[in-house]
């Protein structure tokens, strides 16, 4: 469609299914977004341990897998307003700036969440 000057908003929680519809892919948690980047990047380097989570959580026809991943703790709600990343709580890779830093779709960028210069070298995973 880019090719007509048009833009689609395809919302769903099929990534499979997103990766081939969409260029570009939002992820959200809570209702707010996470990671911004193109389908490809997803799968090959998701921008934030929750798409990490939802990439490694897809069920596999290229292996056998015994179980599926499964992300602990409770679902983060829209309704919760919390300061920081909502999704810090199940994260695995949570750091202290994560209790400040909010994901914003403005200032999402390529890399680790939250970005290097919100990271200090003394803070431990």
């Amino acid at each position: 469609m880019s090719h007509q000057g048009l833009s689609l908003l395809f919302i769903t929680d099929d990534l499979a299914l997103a990766s081939v519809i969409c260029d570009q892919v939002v992820v959200t948690y809570a209702g707010r977004p996470m990671a911004a980047q193109s389908a490809a990047e997803l799968f090959e380097a998701p921008a934030h341990p929750y798409a990490a989570a939802l990439v490694n959580s897809r069920p596999r026809l290229d292996r056998k897998v015994e179980r599926l991943h499964v992300v602990p703790g409770r679902p983060g709600s829209a309704r919760e307003t919390t300061t920081g990343c909502p999704f810090r709580e199940r994260c695995s890779d949570a750091i202290a700036a994560c209790e400040q830093v909010t994901p914003s779709l403005l200032e999402l960028e390529p890399g680790p969440c939250p970005p290097a210069s919100a990271r200090t070298s003394s803070e431990d995973r």
